[in-house]
Formats: structure tokens, sequence, C-alpha cells
């Protein structure tokens, strides 16, 4: 058989080489690369033509790697009714792949929305809950992580916030 040039098609992703030129009685190898949009089972059809043409099928187990834990430095802050309360979170990415995840809290304000983090990596994220405006007492402040990648996984945490009256006084007057 002589060299043949074959040009390939899928009904996903991209080839790394197309056309590709394959000498007589020998074999190519070609990497195809799809990003999936959903998970699990997939068909991939593979085209090739040339001076001859074949079609091929394989099917795609596509499952989610992505996964990660929420933790808190300190359950329990506690701070005066006059502050400004920091609650520390870290987010572990303990999934396959690099992710970026998408944060809320219930309560304060996150310095920032979305965190991009490495496979196996940690990222530490501050909330700022402004006591001043709240009344003394104990609230939850409640931090939830959602992976961009399918949606999934979502992680929520909570913690324990505890706002003081730090200034009170009290007087006990005795008459001469």
């Amino acid at each position: 058989t002589r060299e043949d040039e074959f040009t390939l098609s899928a009904n996903t992703g991209q080839f790394t080489e197309n056309p590709v030129t394959v000498d007589g009685e020998s074999t190519e190898t070609v990497t195809l690369s799809a990003t999936p949009e959903q998970l699990g089972r997939q068909r991939l059809q593979i085209q090739s033509e040339g001076e001859s043409s074949a079609t091929t099928n394989a099917r795609l187990q596509v499952y989610n790697g992505n996964n990660m834990e929420i933790s808190f430095q300190n359950q329990q802050v506690s701070v005066c009714e006059t502050e400004q309360a920091e609650v520390q979170t870290t987010i572990e990415n303990t999934g396959e792949t690099d992710e970026t995840y998408n944060l809320q809290t219930s309560r304060g304000t996150l310095e920032t929305s979305q965190v991009n983090i490495d496979a196996g990596e940690t990222q530490t994220v501050t909330t700022t809950v402004d006591a001043t405006t709240m009344q003394t007492g104990n609230y939850d402040v409640r931090t939830t992580a959602t992976a961009a990648t399918y949606g999934n996984p979502t992680k929520s945490q909570t913690q324990s916030l505890t706002i003081n009256n730090c200034y009170d006084l009290s007087m006990n007057i005795v008459p001469e």
C-alpha cells in the first residue's frame, strides 16, 4: 500500500495534527483533545478521509474530578460591637484538577468572589463583618464555595460570630 494523506474529523474536539500523512505499511498516532460539556457517558465518532476512508466510534465516561474542603482558622470569633470582625476561611482543592471556585457569604463582605486554586493547594479568604451595624449576640457566618466547572461540588461551612458589648459600665452609688 502507498502513502496517503487523511483529513480527520470528529463530532467533538480537535486533533493535534490534521491532515495527517501516513506512509505505506505504517501507522501514525494523532491526539484528539475534547472538553466535555456534561458528565456521564458520551459517544465519540471519528472519521478519516483520504484515498480510502474509515469511521470508528469510541465511548467516553466523563466524571467530575473536582472536590474541595472548607475550614475556618477559628471556629469562634468574638468582637466588640464597635469593631469589624475578620473571618478567615480556608478552601482546599482536594480534586484532581485546577479549579475556579465562586464564593458567597451569608453575612459580611468577602475580599473576593472568586478564587483559582491548583489541585492539592489551599487559599485563605477573608470575610469582613461590620459589627457596628449589628446588635450584641451570636451570629452565624456561612461561607459557600461552588466549583465553576459543572457547578459542582458546592460546599458550605458555618462559623460562629459573637458580638460583645465591650464598653458596659455598672455603677453602685452609695449616699454619704
